[in-house]
């Protein structure tokens, strides 16, 4: 008889689960044991994994709060891993309080019993994930003698960009274009290799990866202004449409978009997105298949 099927010693209402440590990690403490590059190598492994249906991912849930925001559950889990459950709770108002608009919490589970082996601030990652995500895209797709690179949009995705591109070429610039230039300007102050611009047609024309990190409703760039072969991930969310124009693949462009459920539904032309696979017969892909890809 195995482990699992060994009848235990005591009836099931004697059995109390007594004190657990249960390790917990600030936002500070996160911050300061997340190494990037192992992110951005862990992410590539993470999408393959999922890819090859090693991950479980089922799709997130979600709750209401009319009139404030709203809370995603996203599960996940894979062999040799804990389980993992994320909450994140988005309340747009929070600016106003001083609070980041996305909060988050991650709990991990020991997998052979279920009991809580972690609790912790799941903000920052949830940030640095997201654009690690688009910036992985790049490092896998786009061709190695790119060297310029715009992020449009200076939130908390724009200045996560601009701390993870260099990371994966020896860029010569980041251009930061922002609706606020005064945003722009304070971003690429912290950066050796940013320079922030107020002409956005020039900064994409000029540019090999073209970072999309907008939460605007409307496109905010033109397709024609995007040159052949340009690399164009997009993280901004703002159904129905939102900052990716419709008809960025017929510039020849390669679009990576991070989320192909929810690129699908928040855009009725890509009704062709079959899970996280590539769309054959055009050059828009989805993360997920992305990993297998490779740079031509």
């Amino acid at each position: 008889m195995s482990a699992v099927e060994k009848q235990p010693d005591r009836a099931a209402f004697e059995i109390k689960k007594g004190p657990r440590q249960v390790m917990t990690l600030s936002e500070t403490d996160v911050v300061k044991y997340l190494d990037l590059r192992e992110l951005l190598d862990g992410l590539e492994d993470g999408f393959r994994g999922l890819e090859l249906g090693e991950v479980q991912s089922p799709p997130r849930t979600q709750l209401s709060v009319a009139g404030k925001g709203f809370s995603l559950a996203m599960p996940a889990w894979c062999p040799s891993m804990q389980m993992t459950v994320k909450i994140v709770n988005v309340f747009n108002g929070n600016l106003s309080f001083n609070l980041p608009n996305h909060l988050a919490l991650i709990n991990l589970f020991d997998p052979d019993t279920g009991a809580t082996s972690c609790v912790m601030d799941g903000t920052y990652i949830t940030g640095i994930r997201t654009a690690a995500s688009a910036v992985l895209s790049a490092r896998m797709l786009s061709r190695r003698e790119f060297r310029i690179a715009t992020v449009i949009g200076a939130g908390v995705q724009g200045r996560e960009h601009v701390r993870l591109l260099p990371l994966i070429r020896d860029f010569e610039r980041i251009n930061v274009c922002s609706l606020r230039f005064e945003d722009a300007q304070k971003l690429a102050a912290g950066s050796e290799i940013a320079h922030a611009t107020i002409d956005v047609e020039a900064a994409v024309r000029e540019s090999d990866i073209v970072c999309l990190a907008a939460h605007s409703p409307t496109p905010v760039i033109r397709p024609d202004w995007v040159k052949r072969g340009t690399h164009v991930p997009s993280v901004g969310y703002y159904p129905p449409n939102g900052e990716l124009p419709k008809d960025l693949a017929s510039t020849r462009a390669t679009t990576v978009c991070r989320d192909a459920g929810r690129f699908s539904a928040a855009s009725g032309w890509l009704r062709r997105t079959r899970g996280f696979g590539f769309l054959r017969g055009n050059n828009t892909r989805c993360s997920g298949s992305w990993s297998e890809g490779r740079p031509t």
